[in-house]
């Protein structure tokens, strides 16, 4: 039977016609037009996707979800799939609203394949950041993690925490409100893992990955210029250090600007302070 489900081979289709890729794209995973088993992981494609207490449009609505919200298949209906996830009550969604990807090394593999292509699309950044985020999951509790898997997670949901929100769970980032008023910044978790994946791994690609992990890790940190003298000695040799040894030219670029910004910031500051 047909089903209306969001399939990955056209999302990605979708996404290389809108974004001018030429490089094949990957089937989707399992069975072709076989029932997604219970476990499949569904994220919400729309800006907004209505959760209902019944498999019926017309069912009353339990809650509003943000795009790229997980949620964990229970049962698969012809038009409707029953999900749950944490914090939110058991519900149904329309095919036509979510991505499916069964529990399986392939759908893996298309999870990081369907999150990449989405990463440069503005509109679609934060399912991009959740599909990227699971599958970098995906990979640690098969044992294989993978270091670039986890920048590329965070370099994505550091974009998302840019654009502003409503942000899906999950995404570890944090949003402060104070007198400047709210922001949102990305914690910088999958850096850390992926510098501790990459240890002492010295060959060029890790050296570049390093850099990569390293410069998200500093911008998670710093999401803006400090402001006071301690934050300022610990923020300027951080980003100098980086530029001293950076060879991705993009992160030379990036450590050279904070780090002199930082500098000049940190100059006036012992000037302040006489």
């Amino acid at each position: 039977m047909f089903r209306k489900t969001l399939t990955i081979a056209t999302l990605l289709l979708l996404a290389a016609a809108a974004l001018g890729a030429l490089s094949p794209v990957p089937p989707p995973s399992g069975p072709a037009g076989g029932a997604e088993p219970p476990g499949s992981d569904v994220f919400t494609t729309p800006r907004e996707a209505l959760l209902r207490e019944k498999p019926s449009a017309s069912a009353r609505i339990l809650s509003r979800l943000p795009q790229g919200t997980r949620l964990t298949l229970s049962e698969a209906g012809e038009q409707f799939l029953r999900v749950e996830a944490a914090g939110l009550p058991p519900g149904w969604v329309s095919r036509g609203v979510v991505i499916v990807f069964r529990p399986d090394a392939s759908a893996t593999k298309d999870l990081a394949a369907v999150g990449r292509t989405f990463a440069a699309n503005e509109g679609n950044r934060k399912l991009a950041a959740a599909l990227l985020e699971r599958a970098a999951a995906r990979l640690r509790e098969a044992k294989t993690p993978d270091p670039e898997t986890e920048i590329l997670a965070g370099e994505t949901a550091e974009a998302a925490a840019a654009a502003g929100g409503p942000f899906p769970g999950g995404l570890a980032i944090l949003e402060k409100t104070d007198s400047a008023g709210s922001r949102a910044s990305y914690s910088g978790a999958a850096f850390e893992r992926a510098l501790a994946l990459i240890g002492k791994d010295m060959s060029r690609q890790g050296l570049s990955l390093r850099e990569r992990a390293l410069a998200g890790l500093l911008r998670s940190r710093y999401p803006a210029v400090s402001t006071s003298y301690p934050a300022l000695a610990d923020e300027t040799p951080a980003w100098l250090a980086l530029a001293e040894t950076a060879e991705n030219t993009d992160v030379l670029r990036l450590a050279a600007e904070r780090g002199g910004v930082a500098s000049l910031a940190l100059g006036r500051s012992l000037l302040a302070l006489g």
